[in-house]
């Protein structure tokens, strides 16, 4: 039987989680070199492109205002959605925003070069028990 942690539990990592995003996407911000308007100009473009909405409720667009209250920790009734994580994921070339989401499933994101090497360890287990079951048989016919 496995002790749960009265710290590290999914219910308390959910709690934490949009805090979490805020602070990964006010980081991935500060790191890309864009101005606020540059990103909010930016995923208005691919939200327009995709013909959806970025935000809920009847704004038509993307404002800085709105944007800048998904990058703050402390605002609790200023949610971004799921898409436009995504989308500003893109934007500024930094997925660490989707990986704390995943995080809290005990899951990750999977580079490319992660599923090349994931792919080789498939094709080297499966290489082994070939081999195996080659040893068996040609024990068995001997």
């Amino acid at each position: 039987m496995h002790q749960l942690s009265l710290f590290d539990d999914t219910a308390t990592r959910l709690g934490d989680l949009d805090a979490a995003i805020a602070r990964a996407m006010r980081q991935a911000f500060a790191r890309c070199g864009k101005s606020k308007d540059e990103i909010v100009d930016a995923m208005n473009a691919v939200a327009d492109r995709g013909r959806f909405k970025l935000t809920k409720g009847n704004a038509k667009a993307l404002t800085v205002a709105t944007f800048e209250k998904w990058l703050s920790v402390s605002e609790r009734h200023h949610i971004p959605p799921t898409r436009a994580i995504n989308v500003f994921c893109e934007v500024v070339q930094d997925y660490n925003a989707l990986r704390i989401q995943l995080h809290v499933h005990g899951a990750d994101i999977m580079t490319p070069k992660d599923k090349k090497l994931r792919d080789y360890g498939e094709i080297v287990i499966k290489d082994r028990k070939t081999k195996r079951d080659k040893r068996k048989l040609e024990e068995e016919l001997l």
